[in-house]
């Protein structure tokens, strides 16, 4: 049986993580996040002062050929054959080659903090060992995406 939106997992396509934008997909389990691009360091000092005076960021950005992350996680949740295994391999795959996916296992948390009001929503997170929170989502623009992100974790939320 296909997985189900809000009930196996959240999806929301397109949400900021303070200022770019990202890709969510939350289940019971795990927190997966993919960026459009990311915005990396520079390998060496001259690289970094070069682009410093030239005001530019060293960008990077990862592609299925034709078709964007966002665009293949959207197929492959709506795919009937995919279970919740099969999503995290997928997510464990990225991450491999593209260091920017973040995947997050939910038991390993410290803390699982989900925020929705008239502002936005956000999602962050508390690692064990670790004082602070750490964004994972900062905002989630629709309303109705945010309330189905503070449903869903309702009862995981530590």
């Amino acid at each position: 049986m296909a997985l189900q939106e809000n009930v196996d997992y959240v999806f929301v396509p397109v949400a900021d993580q303070i200022t770019e934008k990202v890709c969510f997909v939350g289940t019971n389990t795990h927190l997966y996040v993919v960026p459009d691009q990311k915005t990396v360091s520079e390998s060496s000092v001259k690289e970094f002062f070069t682009n410093a005076l030239a005001g530019v960021d060293k960008v990077e950005s990862f592609n299925f050929g034709d078709y964007t992350p966002r665009e293949v996680i959207a197929g492959l949740l709506a795919e009937e054959s995919t279970t919740l295994e099969s999503l995290d391999e997928f997510f464990q795959n990225f991450q491999q080659q593209w260091k920017a996916v973040v995947r997050i296992e939910i038991a390993q948390l410290k803390k699982l903090k989900v925020v929705s009001n008239i502002f936005g929503g956000s999602v962050t997170v508390k690692h064990e060992g670790k004082a602070l929170f750490t964004p994972i989502v900062t905002r989630i623009a629709s309303k109705a995406e945010r309330r189905a992100v503070k449903a869903f974790y309702a009862d995981v939320v530590k």
